[in-house]
């Protein structure tokens, strides 16, 4: 840093990569400034033998050479295909034949003079009906809107009429959820990192579904469902309606000519959405990021802003398409924004064949060329002193015409053969908006906004361009840079654990479950390796252990873990040894969301805690309450859609029916408060993609260092982002709900409500003297560990309960045929003579513990009775799901679900002490709800089970999410049939 150069240290093994990843917040202006001093082209080395080498250039002699003077020689290349492969067989992401009839047949249709009168029509009919009514309102109404989100809503519209014929109606005062626009946020983004990672890793992680990969994923298949639709319906149309006189390009790629365009399938719906995505991605995203960044240099360069209106003013007093070509200074405007902030950053290619650049670089075989077009826009060399400068003059001959550039200095739309076709219709459509708003509307962006542009293929700002001369943003200081750094620790980890990984896969082959204890990197990589699986791993691992391992995180990380699953260490840690054995401050930290709710304290406060609702849980009057609450939801929420799914033949979400009864029921029984979310009409549940996120995001810091996990947490990246949006949700939804309850109880008393918030808010405080009924925040932590409780365990319970019912219809037989013949109308009373279901719950409960593990860490130093030594405050882990499945504890059988295990040679339930069955743990914390889940359970599985017939939908697979509690990750897709 003493010399001032811009250049990266190549430092052995990891290369450029630390210097990259210091820069990764700026990476585009960071590489301007080392073009600039490298003579316009510099190989960015990536860590030894990982693939990942880039060859950067600018240069406009490389420029011409490679994309136009020996184009042939430098293909999209295998290397992009890899990368952006969700773009299939679009024009953007394809060579040779293939790639020459898509651009013969999408030049005829975008020059096709119709075609321009239709996106002219339909820009002018979108911005009078759709813009303008809401700069109108924000204008009359003196609020704030955000640019980039309008113009984002804006083309995606008119795109979608242009491509589809379809229009969404997302441009609208209403502003409705724009589902496509996050799924094309996630995908982008994880294209762009897609760049700096080896090809075998980013793979992994999209197959497992991790990291921003698994956004990747989500974003994918909303692209797919959403363009299926739009397909099948268009096909539907021309069948039976013909072409007509639509004009859009779907129908006229379903209808084209193939003996002219041989290679091309309109019967093909995988080919339609290829083709159909990529145009849409261009119409949408490349033209609101330039509208975007031009307002935003017109609202920094006021006299800009005033020369365009004057313009407007005197050579366009009424809109007139053909006379946009008059605007000179406005294009000129236009022009120079797209220099500075192209839309789309760069273009990779890779050499066919090894060749030498016209700078005198050698490239060889499929290397990675990028050429960075918004570097070539700043570069001094190239555009002069004042590049960095938005000076729309530059763009104006002294005859007061537009000065032309040759393509491979100004790239914003690429040059050669692969000139973007769409150039013409985007001037078109920036300039047409330009005129309708800049003549009608004066723009003010709130006080220190400073945009921050998104670290992405195609460029956009972090924070979108709000618009207000009162608003006041809270500023936030360095966090761009933070966030950056640390989202992407994950990929310095990821390339060393690259350097190791053939050693993995040589260890592998001893088949030997034990993973590997690395140098500085301990387990991780094997952990790595089989997160998709962890838990099924680690019963192998502990079956081999002898019950107990030590699993080694990195070097000096703080994460360490003692796994145990031996009954005789579970008994000592839970029970005869409690005292030392507290949930501790790194399971408090692990789980603050918790607050000092039951499940997360020690003590004192614990034991007010325990005994409090020990007394409510046990109390008769509470029992029937549950028991009536959950009959009632039953019979008016989960038989009605059951009927409905019946009678309709329609596929229902088992675990999402379970998860909608127990939050309802959950809710009554904490709260007094319905949400009324199971309804035939499947209403939005906020509340259970928060615990989603949350609870997923618990389960990783538990594998990573703590300092690592709370500064993502404090910036708000990664899963800790989605942790701190959870917990939000969470805060604002009890918030609520404590605030009516104490204006309930002020105004009408206690009564005679039965729900928890009520007796805990009147709770009698000299008997409890360490409670707080009168904190909103006591409440909210009380109540809210009671919720995921009743919810979330319950709801997992049932899940896997019936999916197991499901895979073995002969216990499914026998626990119908038991309810049918003692139990002939329902009776809680008699619940206990359903053995054989008991029985079944108790063997789906050992296979499937809702709660995974149970997290200690001893108060003081001790020897386990399995002869481990364990020190002050260590992580240990008691694995429910693995201990389940010990051959050791439960027989050579322990992976078959065999519910007879539980049933005694008298016919009564066996008992299985709760250091062997530890779903609802063991010793002084054993589940004060586990009455409370057999009733619930079993009156579910009554009311249903003598009702219904379900089947699972061919080839389902449950995949466990890894988290914190088990859940499919895909849900329980089951058809219903009446018996």
């Amino acid at each position: 840093m003493r010399t001032q150069t811009p250049f990266p240290t190549n430092w052995p093994v990891l290369g450029m990569l630390p210097g990259l990843l210091l820069q990764i917040h700026r990476i585009h202006d960071w590489l301007t400034q080392v073009l600039e001093a490298a003579n316009m082209t510099f190989l960015l080395k990536g860590p030894w033998r990982s693939g990942t080498d880039i060859l950067v250039t600018v240069d406009p002699v490389n420029v011409h050479y490679i994309l136009s003077s020996h184009f042939v020689n430098y293909p999209k290349g295998e290397e992009f295909q890899k990368i952006f492969e969700f773009l299939g067989d679009g024009i953007f992401n394809v060579d040779s034949g293939l790639w020459e009839e898509m651009r013969n047949s999408s030049h005829a249709i975008f020059s096709h003079q119709d075609f321009r009168s239709f996106s002219v029509s339909t820009s002018v009919s979108k911005l009078r009906q759709g813009l303008v009514p809401i700069l109108e309102n924000a204008s009359e109404k003196n609020i704030l809107v955000d640019l980039q989100d309008l113009f984002q809503r804006f083309l995606f519209d008119t795109s979608s009429i242009l491509m589809t014929g379809y229009d969404p109606r997302y441009l609208s005062t209403e502003m409705p959820k724009v589902e496509w626009g996050a799924a094309v946020e996630g995908v982008l983004d994880g294209i762009f990192y897609r760049h700096f990672k080896p090809a075998f890793l980013w793979r992994l992680q999209h197959w497992i579904g991790v990291g921003i990969e698994k956004k990747m994923r989500s974003g994918i298949e909303v692209f797919d469902q959403w363009l299926g639709k739009i397909i099948s319906a268009k096909r539907e149309e021309i069948k039976n309606h013909e072409k007509g006189d639509a004009m859009d390009v779907l129908t006229y790629y379903m209808t084209i000519n193939t003996e002219k365009y041989k290679l091309l399938k309109p019967g093909d719906d995988k080919f339609m959405r290829d083709i159909i995505l990529g145009f849409l991605l261009a119409g949408r995203d490349t033209v609101s990021s330039a509208l975007t960044w031009f307002f935003w240099l017109l609202s920094k360069n006021p006299e800009a802003m005033a020369k365009i209106r004057d313009e407007i003013n005197k050579k366009m007093p009424k809109f007139d398409p053909t006379e946009l070509h008059k605007l000179v200074y406005l294009e000129g405007a236009v022009c120079e924004a797209l220099r500075l902030y192209p839309p789309v950053l760069f273009n990779h290619k890779s050499p066919a064949k090894p060749d030498v650049l016209p700078s005198g670089h050698r490239v060889d075989e499929n290397w990675k060329i990028v050429i960075s077009i918004y570097a070539l826009g700043r570069m001094k060399s190239v555009w002069g002193d004042d590049a960095e400068e938005f000076r729309p003059e530059r763009w104006i001959t002294d005859s007061g015409t537009l000065r032309h550039e040759p393509s491979y200095k100004f790239l914003a739309f690429s040059s050669g053969p692969r000139t973007c076709l769409g150039k013409k219709l985007t001037f078109l459509q920036i300039k047409t908006v330009a005129v309708e708003i800049i003549r009608k509307y004066d723009f003010e962006v709130i006080e220190g906004h400073k945009p921050k542009p998104v670290s992405s293929v195609l460029l956009r700002m972090q924070d979108g361009l709000k618009n207000h001369q009162f608003y006041r943003p809270r500023k936030q200081p360095l966090l761009c840079t933070m966030a950056m750094i640390i989202g992407l620790l994950d990929i310095i980890i990821a390339f060393i654990f690259f350097l190791v990984l053939y050693c993995l896969f040589l260890h592998m082959r001893t088949q030997t479950p034990f993973p590997t204890n690395w140098p500085v990197l301990g387990m991780l990589p094997g952990l790595l390796l089989q997160i998709h699986r962890i838990h099924d791993w680690l019963t192998q691992v502990l079956e081999a252990a002898n019950m107990t391992f030590r699993l080694k995180g990195p070097w000096r990380s703080g994460t360490d873990i003692l796994v145990t699953v031996d009954p005789v260490n579970v008994h000592y840690i839970l029970s005869s040894h409690f005292a030392n054995y507290p949930k501790g401050e790194e399971f408090q930290k692990i789980f603050e969301f918790l607050g000092d709710g039951i499940f997360n304290v020690d003590s004192g406060l614990w034991e007010e805690m325990r005994n409090s609702s020990h007394a409510i849980f046990s109390n008769k009057d509470f029992q029937s309450f549950s028991v009536s609450t959950s009959v009632s939801k039953i019979r008016q929420g989960l038989v009605p859609v059951l009927e409905n799914a019946s009678e309709k033949n329609i596929l229902v979400d088992l675990q999402d029916l379970f998860q909608r009864f127990l939050f309802d029921t959950s809710s009554i029984l904490m709260t007094g408060y319905d949400p009324g979310s199971l309804s035939i009409e499947m209403p939005k549940v906020e509340f259970g993609a928060a615990v989603e996120g949350v609870v997923d995001g618990i389960f990783y810091r538990h594998i990573k260092p703590v300092f690592l996990w709370r500064l993502q947490n404090w910036i708000g990246v990664g899963i800790e982002r989605k942790m701190r949006k959870g917990i939000e949700v969470f805060d604002r939804l009890l918030g609520k709900i404590i605030s009516a309850k104490r204006k309930e109880i002020k105004i009408h008393g206690k009564g005679d409500a039965m729900d928890i918030l009520t007796y805990y808010m009147t709770i009698n405080t000299e008997k409890y003297k360490l409670l707080k009924p009168s904190d909103d925040k006591f409440m909210r932590d009380i109540i809210l560990g009671f919720l995921l409780a009743g919810r979330d365990t319950v709801s997992s319970a049932l899940t896997w309960f019936f999916w197991l019912l499901l895979k073995n219809p002969e216990a499914m037989a026998k626990i119908r045929d038991e309810i049918n013949k003692k139990m002939t109308t329902f009776d809680p009373t008699e619940l206990h003579k359903l053995v054989y279901l008991e029985a079944a719950v108790c063997e789906a409960l050992r296979l499937y513990p809702p709660v995974l593990f149970n997290h200690k860490s001893p108060a003081k130093p001790d020897v386990l009775p399995s002869g481990h030594r364990v020190d002050e405050n260590w992580k240990i882990v008691i694995s429910i799901y693995a201990l389940g499945r010990m051959k050791s504890v439960w027989g050579n059988d322990a992976e078959e679900f065999r519910p007879e295990r539980w049933i005694s040679d008298s016919g009564t339930l066996r008992h299985e002490p709760s250091y062997k069955f530890l779903a609802f743990s063991s010793g002084p914390r054993t589940c004060l709800g586990k009455k409370l889940t057999f009733l619930q359970i079993k009156t579910v599985a009554v009311e249903i089970i003598r009702k219904y017939d379900f089947k699972v939908i061919e080839g389902h697979k449950p995949k466990p999410v890894s988290s914190v509690l088990l859940r499919m990750q895909d849900g329980l897709k089951v058809s219903v049939t009446k018996i």
